[in-house]
């Protein structure tokens, strides 16, 4: 199946994967085509009938399920070195102090013109 163009003037296709723009999969197919004669009929795909059937845990499963999960995810973190804090910390600290200098000229600039204005 090729990609059908729904507007000609945009990035958004349809395809057998599902509705693009672009590279990006925004929505995927929910079944596949089955030609049968003149026409066509669709079936679910394993992973429609996967995605449907939600799995609950049990109470006490979920509690500890919850803090294992937790403490496997921040294993994954990468933590940054003393000198990367640092050096981040103070572009933060730079860049706030830039924008609120730059804010408060601004400000300072349309008091002083308003007070010349209405005198």
């Amino acid at each position: 199946m090729e990609a059908l163009e729904i507007r000609s003037n945009s990035r958004l296709s349809l395809d057998e994967r599902g509705i693009r723009y672009g590279d990006r999969l925004l929505a995927g197919v929910f079944s596949t085509l089955i030609s049968t004669g003149p026409g066509s009929v669709t079936t679910p795909t394993s992973e429609d009938t996967a995605a449907t059937t939600p799995q609950t845990p049990s109470g006490d499963s979920r509690k500890g399920g919850f803090v294992a999960a937790t403490l496997e995810e921040l294993k994954l973190v990468v933590w940054p070195t003393r000198q990367q804090l640092f050096s981040e910390s103070i572009a933060v600290i730079l860049m706030v102090s830039l924008s609120a200098a730059a804010i408060a000229s601004v400000s300072r600039f349309f008091s002083w013109s308003a007070t010349q204005v209405f005198r």
